[in-house]
């Protein structure tokens, strides 16, 4: 609650404040996730503006390896992809755009001695520099903060144990100066602002103490006590904001009560301060001066959205809300571009790294890629990729006869896909008519919603033959219909199905406990290669869903020599069997007649005089029997009814001729 008692304290100024408070409310955006799904405790995120439009964030990982990351968004509002910055043990980056126009960061690292040094990376022609700024094994340097001014310098802070110090480049960096002591520099670490006048303001804390000091460009001045609290309060993650070269302002979180953040004022440069004053409830305050304006972002009060106000020199604008009232968010930063937009970055829940912008949302994501069509029987199955922009929400399909939909709205809607950025979507579109030429296009979008530019595909629907799906490359969808079973087993977990012209067959990778041999099914599923022994053997549909569909009678098989069995390969991707000769017919129902040659286990080998010669020695096609109590012996004639099925021995280069019969019934004696 606000602490009314701080209302006297406030200058002439501040009650002009009162009377004269200037609107800001701005269109924020809806936050997006910048930061790798599956990170644990994001956190700490730092944000920059670069000279030519860029954003520049950083971040931590905690776990599991304490890793910092870096990502870019570019002038026109594209996020390029997430990069790894540091090895582990890395915290508390800070980050900057330096006078080569390069990302530039400090950051925290396992230093000499198991203690925390300060580490210093730069981003030079795509690659990440690091280089270990500072090596003692008995002091913790850290909570580095950097600014730049117009003569091409880089300005640091940071604390060594409690004490602050700093340094400057000016194409080398400089030898440090002592500027104070903080009692604790986890809560009480510096802050500092570079005035377009490039002097340089810095703050830090005691428990109960503001401080600031300033460089006016050839000394520093002494340090000054800008605000105090009472001694059963705390003072925490003091902030500073230097507008221009009179006017600065500070901010800092103060445990009064509740989470309460208080500022202070100079009109004249630092020489004076106005008596610290309430605010307004929050907590984690961060600053960025640009264009004559400080811009605050802080933990709205009870911590489950991120707060934004401005300061023009002589007032603030009322407190809004940046991000929707949710779970905790905290640790927000904010940098102003050089167009006048604003970006924020804050911790969601320690999960996710959150961005939000004030700039009006016209761009839309990139457009989905691999956008395919595989054809069925009456129906298309659409794939694709969806952008990994961070704002992408969802994929609009539309279809149309004719020519590719030319907008969102054109054709007939197919639907709308919601997705994450860079996740596989897909859908079937059932119902259309065999033989004509359907057109289909695909239009990423964000939430407000702005579209991609259109992906289109076409493709005509029919009804696909065994062979056909056999062809497809892997993974391919396919929908098979008016198959018939020709072997299933719940228990071995496969089936076969081939044409009702029994002009092919292919194995399914699955089964079901309702279905029978002759049964009429659709198969959908995903063509795959069935490999054996290191080798391909045999396609297949693979996470498949068969129905049945009705009934026949009886399957009759397709009666041929043993030389023929499995027969040749059928183009680079249905392999046949080796030394194999016809057509290929591995997966359909056969029927063969000879003598057993050989008997073994639940195997038999059938010779009709073609001599086949079996990968084991033996003469003839191996039979696989349903189990060992085989009925017939060694050199009865037989006919065998079964599926050719692929096998491959080890050792061997492909397959061999084999037959899998259902039950003994296949199996008959003459």
């Amino acid at each position: 609650m606000k602490n009314t008692s701080n209302t006297s304290l406030l200058s002439f100024a501040g009650l002009l404040w009162l009377m004269c408070i200037p609107t800001a409310a701005f269109p924020w955006t809806q936050p997006v996730v910048i930061s790798p799904s599956g990170d644990t405790e994001t956190s700490i995120p730092k944000i920059a503006r670069a000279s030519d439009g860029r954003i520049l964030v950083t971040w931590r990982r905690k776990f599991p390896d304490w890793r910092l990351f870096y990502r870019e968004r570019s002038p026109n509002g594209v996020w390029g992809p997430v990069e790894t910055v540091s090895v582990p043990w890395s915290e508390r980056p800070d980050i900057i755009e330096d006078p080569l126009g390069r990302p530039h960061m400090f950051y925290a690292g396992t230093g000499a001695g198991g203690k925390t040094d300060l580490f210093e990376a730069v981003k030079i022609g795509g690659t990440w520099t690091i280089t270990q700024f500072t090596n003692t094994d008995t002091i913790d340097e850290d909570y580095a903060r950097l600014g730049t001014d117009s003569l091409g310098r880089i300005h640091l802070v940071y604390t060594k144990n409690n004490d602050v110090y700093y340094r400057v480049w000016n194409g080398s960096w400089s030898g440090e100066t002592y500027l104070g002591r903080c009692d604790n520099a986890y809560y009480h670490r510096p802050d500092m602002s570079v005035a377009p006048d490039n002097t340089v303001h810095v703050t830090w804390q005691g428990r109960t103490t503001f401080y600031y000091r300033k460089f006016d460009g050839s000394t520093w001045l002494p340090t000054k006590v800008i605000g105090t609290t009472t001694t059963d309060n705390f003072f925490a993650y003091g902030k500073i904001a230097a507008i221009s070269a009179t006017r600065i302002v500070a901010v800092t979180f103060d445990q009064l009560s509740s989470a309460v953040i208080k500022w202070t004022y100079s009109t004249d440069g630092g020489t004076t301060w106005a008596p610290l004053a309430y605010l307004n409830d929050g907590h984690y305050p961060n600053m960025d001066a640009w264009n004559g304006k400080a811009h605050l972002v802080y933990q709205w009060s009870g911590g489950k959205s991120i707060g934004y106000r401005q300061w023009n020199g002589s007032a603030w604008t009322p407190a809004e809300r940046v991000t929707p009232d949710t779970g905790w968010q905290g640790w927000p930063d904010i940098a102003a571009d050089v167009f006048g937009n604003l970006h924020v970055v804050l911790d969601n829940e320690s999960k996710q790294i959150y961005y939000v912008t004030s700039a009006p949302d016209t761009i839309p994501p990139q457009p989905v890629t691999g956008f395919a069509a595989a054809e069925g029987d009456g129906s298309v199955k659409l794939t694709w990729t969806n952008p990994t922009d961070p704002d992408f929400k969802a994929t609009t399909v539309r279809m149309k006869v004719g020519s590719c939909p030319a907008n969102p709205t054109d054709g007939t809607l197919i639907g709308d896909y919601p997705g994450e950025p860079g996740s596989a979507g897909s859908c079937v579109v059932s119902g259309l008519t065999n033989g004509v030429v359907y057109y289909f296009a695909a239009f990423a979008h964000d939430s407000v919603p702005n579209y991609s530019p259109k992906a289109c595909v076409s493709a005509k629907p029919h009804q696909l033959t065994c062979l056909e799906a056999k062809q497809l490359s892997d993974n391919t969808w396919v929908r098979l219909t008016n198959k018939v079973i020709t072997y299933t087993s719940a228990t071995q977990g496969f089936t076969y199905v081939q044409d009702l012209d029994r002009a092919a067959g292919i194995r399914v990778a699955t089964a079901g406990a309702n279905l029978s041999v002759g049964d009429v099914v659709t198969v959908e599923g995903n063509v795959t290669t069935r490999v054996l022994s290191g080798l391909p053997s045999e396609r297949q549909v693979s996470s498949a869903v068969v129905t049945k569909t009705g009934s026949t009678a009886s399957v009759a098989p397709l009666c041929m020599k043993c030389s023929s069995v499995g027969g040749g390969s059928a183009g680079p991707l249905v392999p046949g069997v080796v030394g194999g000769i016809g057509t290929n017919n591995i997966g359909l129902l056969v029927r063969i007649a000879g003598r057993i040659t050989a008997k073994l286990n639940d195997t038999i080998w059938v010779d009709d005089g073609s001599g086949v010669v079996d990968p084991s020695g033996r003469i003839g096609v191996l039979v696989k029997c349903p189990d060992t109590n085989i009925p017939v012996g060694v050199g009865s004639f037989v006919s065998v009814c079964g599926v050719v099925e692929g096998s491959i021995p080890l050792g061997w280069p492909g397959n061999r001729r084999q037959i899998r019969i259902r039950s003994y019934a296949d199996l008959r004696v003459y």
